[in-house]
This record gives structure tokens, sequence and C-alpha cells, in this order.
């Protein structure tokens, strides 16, 4: 498996601690306040894969949940996007 953040070794992630460390740091560079923390990121990301049209299961695997229940827990869907869904009935 190949991760997005990779360890010192490419087939192991990042060490939960050294992304903290550069989320903070890139945090405090940029002037940005600190706002939710780094799982906001998470977060943003499971969501803007779904807005992109990814299925749940594909992004379950992405996230490394175990349960759909779990991502599921992710999908925060804007306003912007539930009024682009047309129903099935409307077509």
């Amino acid at each position: 498996m190949d991760y997005f953040f990779f360890g010192r070794q490419r087939e192991k992630p990042m060490a939960i601690g050294t992304a903290q460390l550069i989320y903070y740091k890139a945090c405090k560079t940029s002037g940005v306040r600190r706002v939710g923390g780094i799982h906001v990121l998470r977060h943003c990301f499971a969501t803007h894969l779904m807005e992109n049209g990814t299925d749940i299961y594909t992004i379950r695997k992405w996230m490394g949940h175990r349960s759909l229940v779990t991502t599921s827990r992710y999908m925060h869907v804007t306003a912007e996007h539930m009024a682009k869904v047309k129903s099935p009935l409307d077509m």
C-alpha cells in the first residue's frame, strides 16, 4: 500500500506526531489560526472526495477504516453540493 504521507520507509505511514508537528508549523508559518486541529484535514479530504463523486467504499479504504459507519462520520455534505444533486424523480 502506498501512503500519501509516508514515513522513513515509503510502505509505512508517517508517524502521527510528525504529521502534527508539520501541521502546527505550517499553521504558525502561514499565520492561520488553529481551527479544529489536524483531524479537520481528514474530514475535509473525505468530504472533497465524496463531493467529487468518489464512492464511499473507496473513501473507506483511503481513510483506513474497517467499517463504513466510521467513514460515514466524515461525510459532511455542503449545501452547494446538495443543490447540484437531482432527484431521480425529476429526471
